[in-house]
């Protein structure tokens, strides 16, 4: 695919391509090794040069490798868009959908979504309310007790 990727004529100028090629072998070096991030990145940088829908699929495909589902999702959505005659298209969909339930299942885990969570902030507000309101309320303006104050000097 690298060959095809790169042979196109109505690529950007020799040099950007170059450096387009030099990220992408990188980033394909990275993803073979499983080295996710620095993938990302590179192909990232390989589609800043050359915006082609086959970088937003590896994008992607980083992306999910990451779990980071909800970018992964956006990329694939990109590549399917900019690849209108892509041949993988069914399967790409049928990846979209399986990140969409990753997502959604992470979605019920996190702690903002627990009823527990938000019965114990409550708990806790109300206890900050009480407690501010009771010591508003007690009119002294000096704690007082029977020890005398020291002094150190």
């Amino acid at each position: 695919m690298a060959v095809a990727l790169f042979a196109a004529k109505d690529g950007p100028p020799p040099e950007t391509l170059a450096k387009a090629r030099a990220s992408f072998e990188i980033a394909e070096r990275a993803y073979r090794v499983g080295d996710f991030e620095i993938a990302l990145a590179n192909y990232r940088r390989a589609y800043e040069l050359y915006p082609r829908p086959e970088f937003l699929f590896n994008i992607g495909q980083s992306q999910r490798s990451l779990e980071q589902w909800r970018d992964a999702i956006f990329s694939f959505e990109l590549y399917l868009r900019d690849a209108s005659d892509a041949p993988d298209r069914a399967e790409v969909q049928a990846l979209i959908a399986e990140l969409e339930r990753e997502a959604e299942k992470e979605d019920e885990l996190a702690i903002h979504n627990q009823w527990w969570f938000w019965a114990a902030a409550g708990a806790v507000t109300i206890a900050g309310v009480v407690t501010t309101a009771a010591l508003v309320s007690r009119g002294d303006s000096a704690p007082t007790g029977s020890l005398a104050t020291f002094d150190y000097r």
